[in-house]
């Protein structure tokens, strides 16, 4: 049994890469904004593009899910954690009066030094890469 037990350990302190489960902290730089029109097709407007000049940057800490930057702050919820070819994945929820509200950040991470997002908040979608470090 011993055996057994000290085998399991061994093969799981193996498989455990502190690199890869290692909190991240990401910085990111937006090139697109753009908000989805009555049609369904994403389009340039006044806002999307003056909130591009206004928030060209956001950092995400996949620690404590804050997203600072945008023109509000965000705490969501960590969805999938960033590990060998899984993208990140978190979310926010809100329920307002008669309508609810979804906020959803998708970062690539395949690529180390340019990481493709997309930056979903209701009907705005916004676009970019990320590095990590800092934080």
């Amino acid at each position: 049994m011993r055996l057994t037990a000290a085998a399991v350990a061994a093969t799981l302190i193996a498989c455990f890469n502190p690199a890869t489960a290692a909190a991240a902290f990401y910085a990111c730089e937006v090139r697109d904004a753009k908000r989805l029109d009555k049609d369904g097709v994403p389009v340039a407007d006044a806002d999307s593009e003056r909130n591009l000049r206004l928030y060209p940057r956001f950092t995400f800490d996949d620690r404590t899910g804050r997203l600072t930057g945008m023109q509000d702050d965000w705490v969501l919820s960590l969805l999938q954690k960033a590990v060998g070819q899984n993208a990140l994945l978190a979310v926010s929820i809100h329920k307002g009066i008669g309508n609810t509200g979804v906020k959803l950040l998708k970062i690539d991470t395949f690529e180390k030094d340019k990481m493709p997002f997309v930056w979903i908040s209701d009907d705005r979608i916004s676009t970019g890469v990320c590095t990590t470090g800092g934080g």
